[in-house]
C-alpha cells in the first residue's frame, strides 16, 4: 500500500469510527492521525506547510503498530 493509499483509507476509517477508545489506545491512534494529516506527497509544498513525506509516514505507522502491539500484551 502506498502512502497516498494509506492516507485515504486511514482518514476515512478514523473519521467514521464511532468507537470510544480507551485513552491509551486513543493516544496511539490520534498521534497517527496527526501524522497522516501532516502527510504531503508534493515535495514542493511539503516544506512550506511543514508536512511529512512517505518515509516519515511509514515510520509513524510502524511506531503506532509497535505501540499497539505492546498495549495488546
Amino acid at each position: 500500500m502506498t502512502a497516498d493509499e494509506f492516507e485515504l483509507v486511514f482518514l476515512r476509517l478514523y473519521k467514521l469510527d464511532p468507537t470510544e477508545w480507551p485513552p491509551d489506545l486513543f493516544d496511539v491512534l490520534d498521534t497517527l492521525f496527526g501524522d497522516v494529516d501532516a502527510y504531503c506527497a508534493d515535495d514542493g509544498i511539503r516544506g512550506e506547510v511543514g508536512g511529512i513525506d512517505a518515509d516519515q509516514l511509514h515510520q509513524s505507522a510502524a511506531t503506532a503498530l509497535s505501540r499497539l502491539e505492546k498495549l495488546a500484551g
